[in-house]
Formats: structure tokens, sequence, C-alpha cells
């Protein structure tokens, strides 16, 4: 009964969905609105969209515990779950690919000889064309450098096949929540403390942000929050309760937190930190109806906005570089390009991402 009403409550969080891929998209492309003397309060603030992504990922184990938690019982159940989500992703993954070889080719090229440009360009091509990328820091942002996460997510997809059962079991799931939650903190701590790599290269920080096994956390924790949700936990229940003030109280609190707290904690954990409580509360208290602006966030256009919001994810970086090309930095060449990418988004999603994955799930029944 429990499953049936969150069924109805799913919408909210495809709404507020969509507003993180725009963050995202800011976080890469403010710039080209060109806005001069804005409030620190703001930019910092978008300049956090990375975080994001974190959201991505919570919600991810989230829904796929909606949608599969009794789905999986046996191998031809499982084979039909993994290539329905990879029938999905994948379609419009090379899509993007394809848009994006222009300008990693010209980058290759115009940085390296010939010959060393050539094994670069086709070694980091393949690794992204596998969806292996995050694996390896070094060609993580060759090639549409968001795609990072989608990379992440097939390896998550496939560990969620082994995971999502023992863990909607599991009777400690509070305690594996604030043990995960402080898992990347503690690993960040120790090994700057003792000194294990060099924190401060460039390297690093890509090798921190997209590494997957640093990411599976997040994941984690969506299944963890939906199975508590489930059993009717009465922590959980006292915070769904209190919806409305915890809901928007954690989207200020982030808010002030970016601006005040920015300085102070290392980027590689400033997500982990602030960013990770803060996505699961606003997850958790979605579920309240009573939530002011709920309407909003539920209404057919932004639904429909947070349906494409994969296509915007994926297609908003590659098709940056052409809009650079031929536009000056101006507040026209930002609402030109936003507009851009979601009217790509909305034909992407259409003609490209639906019917391929029916297609393609086709095949595999």
């Amino acid at each position: 009964m429990q499953s049936k009403k969150l069924i109805q409550k799913i919408d909210i969080l495809t709404g507020i969905r969509f507003l993180a891929a725009i963050h995202v998209v800011l976080f890469h492309n403010f710039a080209f609105f060109d806005l001069k003397n804005i409030s620190p309060w703001i930019t910092n603030f978008i300049y956090k969209g990375e975080a994001a992504v974190s959201f991505f990922f919570i919600l991810s184990g989230y829904i796929l515990t909606h949608a599969y938690k009794e789905r999986l019982n046996d191998s031809k159940q499982k084979r039909k779950y993994f290539f329905s989500r990879l029938a999905k992703l994948y379609p419009l993954y090379l899509f993007a690919f394809v848009i994006d070889l222009p300008r990693g080719l010209d980058y290759f090229f115009s940085q390296y000889p010939s010959n060393e440009a050539t094994i670069k360009s086709v070694i980091s091509g393949l690794a992204h064309i596998l969806m292996l990328q995050s694996w390896i820091p070094r060609v993580t942002a060759s090639w549409n450098p968001p795609a990072w996460s989608l990379s992440c997510e097939l390896f998550f997809y496939i560990v969620f096949i082994f995971s999502v059962k023992p863990m909607m079991k599991s009777l400690r799931k509070k305690t594996l929540i604030i043990i995960l939650y402080f898992f990347p903190i503690a690993t960040y701590i120790f090994a700057t403390y003792f000194t294990i790599i060099d924190t401060n290269t460039s390297i690093f920080h890509t090798f921190w942000r997209s590494f997957p096994l640093l990411k599976i956390n997040e994941f984690f924790i969506g299944i963890l929050l939906y199975g508590l949700h489930l059993q009717e936990d009465k922590f959980i229940k006292t915070i769904v309760k209190n919806g409305n003030i915890i809901f928007w109280g954690s989207i200020v609190i982030s808010f002030i937190l970016t601006t005040v707290a920015r300085p102070y904690i290392p980027r590689e954990i400033f997500s982990s930190a602030l960013y990770v409580p803060i996505f699961s509360l606003i997850i958790i208290t979605s579920q309240n109806d009573k939530v002011f602006g709920k309407k909003y966030f539920e209404s057919k256009a932004l639904v429909y906005l947070g349906t494409i919001s994969y296509a915007l994810y994926i297609l908003h970086q590659p098709i940056a570089t052409y809009f650079s090309l031929y536009l000056e930095n101006s507040l026209f060449k930002g609402i030109f390009y936003l507009c851009g990418a979601l009217l790509l988004s909305h034909l992407c999603y259409r003609y490209i991402e639906k019917p391929c994955q029916k297609k393609l799930t086709n095949l595999i029944k």
C-alpha cells in the first residue's frame, strides 16, 4: 500500500530533477550570460552546480528501488532490467559523443604531435564509447566532460542487481546511511593526513569527483532512503510530517552555506559534507503533500522538463562549443543558448531517446 502511495509522489522529484540539471548547465556555462555586478551569494551558489550530480546519484538509487525492488527475481528479469537501463542511456550518450567529436579532435591535434594525438584520441574515445572513462582519471574529461556521471551510473546499475535486496532487508538502514555519509569525508581526511596522495593536483580532483567507488555511497543512500520509507520508519515519518519546514529550510541552508562555508571546506568534500544530507532531506520531505509549492514542482511543464533533463544534461556541453564559435558572451547569447539547449533536448528526447529506447527494449523481450 505504501508503495502505491509513493507512485503518485514521484512527479515532484522529476520536477526537481530538472532544476538540478539546470544548475549543472549554469555551472558550466554561466559565463555565456556575461552578467556583471551579481551578488557573490548567487555566483557562489551557481558555481557549486557540480554538486547537483550527487542529487542525481541519490535520486537514481531511490527511483530504481521504487521501480525494480520486486522485479529482479531471476536472470531473465535482471538481464531485462540492465538492458532497459542501457537502452535509455546509450543512444543519446553516443549522439552527444558524435556532436563533441570535432571539439575533441581539435583539442588533441592542437595540443600534441599527430601520432600522439591519434593514440590519445583513440584510447580516450574508446574509453568513452565503452562508458569506462570515470575509471581512468586521465581520460575522464577528454570527451563531453559531464558524461563521466553516466559511466558511474552504468556501474551502479550493475551493482544494484546484487545490492538492492540485502539493503532492503537490512535492519540497520539508518546506521548504514550514516556510515555511507561519512565514508568519503573520512577517506579524504585519511588520505590528506597521511599524505597518501597529493590532494592539490587537478588529476586528484578529477579522480575524487568522478571515480565510481567514491560516488557509489550516494547511490546506496538513495536505496536505503526508499527502504526506510517503505518500512514506515518513525524518524523518517517525523521528517516527512515536518516536511514543509525541512524541505524549504534545507534549500535555504544550502544556499547560505555555499557562500559562508565554501572557503573553509575543501572542494573535494564540499558536496559530501553539505549537499548529500541536504539532498537526502529534500527527497524525503518531498513525500509530504503539504510542501509549499508542490503543485509547481508537479506541474505538467516542469515534470516534462524533468523528463527531458537527461537529454539536457548529456547534450548541454557539446553544443556549448558551437555557440562559443559564433557568439560573444552576452545576455542574448546566454538566453539563446539556454533556449537552444532546451529545444534540442525536447527534439532529441522525442526523436532519439524514446524511439530508440522502445526499439532496443523490444529486442530483449
